[in-house]
C-alpha cells in the first residue's frame, strides 16, 4: 500500500482566490479550463477583472501574488496524484 501525503488548506482567503482563478491557466480540455479567446463572447471576465471583484467582496487587500497561483496549481496536483494513487491500489487489489 502506498503512503499518501494528506493534504490540507487553512481555507486563507488568497489560497482560495489562487484557487479560484486556476482555471485562466489551464486548457478547456483539461479539467475545466477557460477558452481564453472566447471569455467576452461568454460574458465571462478576465482573470484580473474576477481577482479585483472578489478582492472587492471578500475584502481582500493583499494581491494575488503569483506564488499563490503556483501552490494553487500545485495542490491541484497533489489532489490528483492521491486520486490516480488510489486507483492503482483498487486495480492491485482485483
Amino acid at each position: 500500500m502506498r503512503q499518501h501525503w494528506e493534504l490540507s488548506t487553512l481555507g486563507h482567503p488568497l489560497t482560495d482566490l489562487g484557487s479560484g482563478v486556476m482555471r485562466w491557466h489551464m486548457a478547456p480540455e483539461e479539467y475545466d479550463g477557460l477558452p481564453i479567446h472566447e471569455l467576452a463572447a461568454l460574458n465571462l471576465p478576465t482573470e484580473q477583472a474576477f481577482v479585483v471583484r472578489c478582492q472587492r467582496t471578500a475584502r481582500v487587500s493583499a494581491p494575488l501574488l503569483p506564488f499563490r497561483k503556483a501552490f494553487a496549481l500545485y495542490r491541484f496536483a497533489v489532489i490528483l496524484k492521491g486520486i490516480a494513487d488510489r486507483a492503482l491500489d483498487v486495480v492491485a487489489m482485483i
